[in-house]
């Protein structure tokens, strides 16, 4: 809780630098965008204490809010941190003297109102949005100790309504992804050349998942493109059986191909988020994680796929699946 005091205490010192950096930006345009006076609203609400101003601009961000507008808007990382400090911290105030009321509280809100932003921008398809938008939010959250509303946000971003008061293993390993992007990606638990030492391309699969064998496809069409441009492929297996592994894998035309027994609950699914198959992840030539995919043309690696095979893009609502190990047949997002 003192970090919340420590934060309050620096509230209207926020409050003035963000009104002269928005003010100055105003002045060359010649007016305040919306944007801009929507910020400094929340802020001013949350300096004064203002509850009803508070909660209408909670609301805008939920309910509102047009994604581009923020996406181009150069305080936007302030803009979503705020909007979920404005829930942590108004609420602490109020019951600082049960912190874990407090907390609670402002789980249950915050949730409810996260939701219904994650659900606008999934139902217009921007799904991806809902990644940028929240993951200043999630990290602002696991910031706060507010582990459990973090993971309920990750799942949000792709579509799945966590219990707030339960968040499940999947909800977590959402998290993990989500918070992984810009990272340092991390060590793999073999022994094969470091994954951060280079631009490389991470597959986690399972040989006899259509939509894992749908990306299995693409990946060998293009893969003398992919290593013409740099780009190494790692590939995963999360097959029970060796046998059932190794046959598919004999054909497949790049070097590194793992196999791992424990699925679902192998360490490299775990430390790179994995919550459902087939996953892609691409890392950068910095080593850092430019994100999670569920297809090849999702990385923009490959700007046109041509038809590869019969089977339909292993798309995450569509083809992708969790691993056998966790005894889920369907489809990540139904």
């Amino acid at each position: 809780m003192n970090k919340l005091h420590d934060f309050l205490a620096l509230l209207p010192a926020l409050f003035l630098l963000s009104a002269l950096c928005c003010g100055c930006r105003s002045r060359k345009q010649g007016e305040e965008s919306e944007i801009e006076s929507r910020y400094m609203r929340l802020l001013h609400a949350l300096v004064t204490d203002d509850t009803p101003a508070l909660r209408r601009e909670q609301h805008y961000v939920a309910d509102t809010l047009p994604p581009d507008t923020l996406l181009a808007f150069p305080h936007r990382y302030d803009y979503m941190r705020v909007w979920a400090d404005s829930y942590v911290l108004y609420d602490a105030v109020m019951k600082a003297e049960k912190p874990e009321v407090a907390t609670t509280l402002a789980s249950e809100r915050f949730c409810a109102d996260m939701k219904r932003l994650a659900a606008r921008l999934i139902g217009a398809g921007r799904q991806r949005c809902a990644e940028e938008m929240l993951r200043p939010v999630a990290e602002c959250l696991s910031e706060h100790g507010m582990n459990d509303a973090a993971a309920v946000t990750a799942a949000a971003c792709m579509g799945i309504d966590a219990d707030p008061a339960h968040p499940d293993d999947i909800a977590r390993r959402l998290l993990t992804r989500l918070l992984l992007v810009g990272k340092r990606a991390p060590c793999l638990s073999r022994t094969v050349p470091s994954v951060s030492a280079g631009p490389t391309l991470l597959l986690f699969y399972e040989t006899d998942c259509p939509g894992c064998e749908s990306v299995l496809r693409d990946l060998c069409g293009f893969y003398a493109t992919l290593k013409g441009i740099g780009i190494r492929v790692v590939s995963i297996a999360s097959d029970e059986d060796e046998h059932t592994f190794s046959s598919r894998a004999a054909s497949l035309p790049w070097a590194t191909k793992l196999h791992d027994s424990r699925g679902f609950r192998s360490p490299d699914f775990e430390v790179y988020g994995v919550a459902f198959i087939p996953t892609l992840v691409l890392v950068n030539p910095d080593g850092r994680v430019a994100g999670s995919y569920c297809t090849l043309e999702e990385t923009g690696l490959i700007r046109s796929l041509p038809a590869l095979s019969p089977l339909p893009a292993s798309g995450c609502g569509e083809a992708g699946r969790y691993p056998k190990t966790q005894n889920h047949g369907h489809s990540f997002i139904p």
